[in-house]
């Protein structure tokens, strides 16, 4: 952690036994917290304020943590996303996941490479996997309510919801940016048997 008015280092972690960080989320409630994930299947949680670490998840699975985000519907949640195509909910009290989801495809195995909540519900979950597409979960169901089409390129690298909620951005390895239309209306009316 770095001071805004000096630039000097303040403290570091160093937690995640020699493994890449490779997700890092600021508390969207508390501040003073900070969550990271790395490719040693762990999520750590710190009290900037303490200067310490103060929740610690270990995943005993294969596979690696790719990206995390976190709820905004709940009291701190983390999503965790998986080379094993897993997202897993964890909740900050509790050691082990509270929920996940898996997703298949073509197969053989999917991996998650991004994962992010909507931005201004928190009520859907966005991931992107290897097999080039994005789905969206509703958060309080578990249910999947969309699948973009298989575009056959390459692994996608980032994902965005716009602040509306009613578009996914993502980037990839094939130099494109993809925008997807999302449109919460239209998954409450099939949800409820309707067609759109």
């Amino acid at each position: 952690l770095w001071s805004r008015t000096s630039r000097a280092q303040l403290f570091e972690f160093a937690d995640h036994m020699g493994k890449p960080v490779t997700g890092l989320v600021p508390d969207v409630k508390l501040p003073h917290l900070l969550h990271s994930c790395g490719a040693d299947r762990s999520v750590f949680s710190y009290d900037l304020k303490k200067e310490r670490r103060v929740v610690h998840h270990q995943w005993n699975s294969h596979g690696t943590f790719t990206a995390m985000s976190q709820r905004l519907d709940s009291e701190t949640e983390l999503i965790t996303a998986g080379t094993d195509g897993r997202l897993l909910t964890w909740d900050f009290d509790v050691a082990e996941p509270v929920s996940q989801v898996t997703a298949s495809g073509h197969g053989q195995g999917v991996a998650f490479t991004c994962v992010q909540v909507s931005p201004t519900t928190g009520k859907y979950v966005a991931a992107s996997s290897s097999d080039a597409r994005v789905r969206v979960w509703d958060l309080t169901s578990g249910a999947l309510v969309a699948t973009s089409p298989f575009n056959g390129f390459a692994d996608i690298s980032s994902l965005a919801w716009s602040p509306d909620e009613k578009q996914l951005v993502s980037v990839g390895l094939d130099r494109c940016i993809c925008v997807w239309n999302f449109y919460e209306d239209a998954v409450l009316e099939a949800e409820q048997g309707g067609h759109k």
